[in-house]
């Protein structure tokens, strides 16, 4: 297969457009993906790309997403990997003490990392948080990762985050 000279001309621009690679090009720029369909006719550019990103930012999980935009959940995954995005749990318990921000997560048990403690049930959990000054509450309606404020703070199996 020849590579037409103006295939070539616009490799070479992007080239020199990000350092001399092009690796460094970004993935959502409109000349790589041109190419990319010159050189991968086969490969489908994803529908609903945009949509899927917005999602999966606003804290759905997969399977929302696939049923929101009657996608597959493969077409999720490599949105995912593609742009390296990160699933955010749906926060079900929220620990609230005063003049603090409050600590959200999905699971009680994550909240042992507060208190110092290990995994115990919901009662002694809720005694535990008590002796440290905050409340447990269970939302009976979660909390996706968006409606989160700026500064409130999230629990997670690596630790404490704060939400930016």
């Amino acid at each position: 297969m020849s590579i037409p000279t103006s295939i070539i001309s616009q490799l070479n621009e992007l080239e020199a457009d990000h350092d001399g690679s092009i690796k460094n090009v970004p993935e959502d720029n409109p000349k790589l993906k041109k190419l990319r369909l010159f050189f991968n006719p086969s490969e489908n550019p994803i529908k609903k790309e945009n949509e899927i990103k917005q999602l999966i930012l606003d804290g759905y999980s997969r399977q929302e997403i696939v049923d929101k935009t009657s996608t597959s959940l493969d077409t999720v995954r490599r949105v995912i990997k593609r742009y390296h995005l990160v699933l955010r749990p749906l926060f079900t318990y929220v620990a609230v003490k005063k003049g603090s921000p409050k600590i959200y997560t999905n699971n009680y048990n994550n909240y042992h990392q507060v208190i110092s403690g290990h995994h115990c049930g919901l009662p002694r959990m809720r005694k535990a948080m008590a002796r440290k000054g905050y409340r447990l509450i269970r939302l009976h309606k979660p909390i996706r990762w968006k409606k989160l404020a700026p500064g409130d703070i999230y629990l997670e199996r690596k630790g404490l985050c704060v939400k930016k």
